[in-house]
């Protein structure tokens, strides 16, 4: 029986490897860098752990997500929280890749697919939309004086007849 060829299957739990590697190193990363400036308390919301309190120039925006870190000075609403946490599974799915991917998705938040999928919105890049009213139908909004004299048939009918 004829060995069938190797199609490279062993690489994929190389790549798994390599991306969880990747998405622990840059918590670890974001946990060196964050826990000394954090002035805030470290909270965990789901899989994100958030470190807050510290200065503006230790992060980007609002706040900046590497690996499961959310490192921010008091942009912790539940909005932003969740749109975070969206960076995380970026982060675990892309492992180290995801900075330069992230970079070269560009900087402009409404363009970066990246900032897009976690929600434009949720991220404060955006005003929440409020919900669209329905237009009220014209027929709603004329009102009885508007309308002519001759608007039921019956009328009509009678107005015809004592013309004749």
């Amino acid at each position: 029986m004829p060995e069938t060829p190797d199609t490279g299957s062993g690489s994929r739990p190389r790549r798994r490897i390599l991306r969880e590697f990747g998405f622990f190193y840059a918590t670890l990363v974001g946990l060196t860098w964050g826990l000394p400036l954090s002035t805030g308390r470290v909270v965990r919301h789901g899989d994100l752990i958030v470190l807050s309190g510290l200065p503006h120039w230790a992060y980007r925006r609002g706040g900046t997500t590497v690996g499961r870190v959310y490192l921010t000075g008091d942009n912790t609403g539940e909005r932003v929280l969740v749109h975070e946490t969206v960076h995380v599974e970026q982060w675990r799915r892309l492992g180290m890749w995801f900075p330069l991917l992230y970079w070269l998705a560009g900087a402009n938040p409404m363009h970066n697919r990246f900032e897009v999928e976690a929600g434009l919105e949720d991220g404060g890049y955006l005003r929440r939309r409020r919900p669209m009213r329905r237009p009220v139908p014209p027929a709603t909004v004329t009102s009885l004086a508007d309308t002519p004299e001759t608007s039921d048939p019956s009328d009509a009918a009678t107005t015809s007849e004592a013309g004749a």
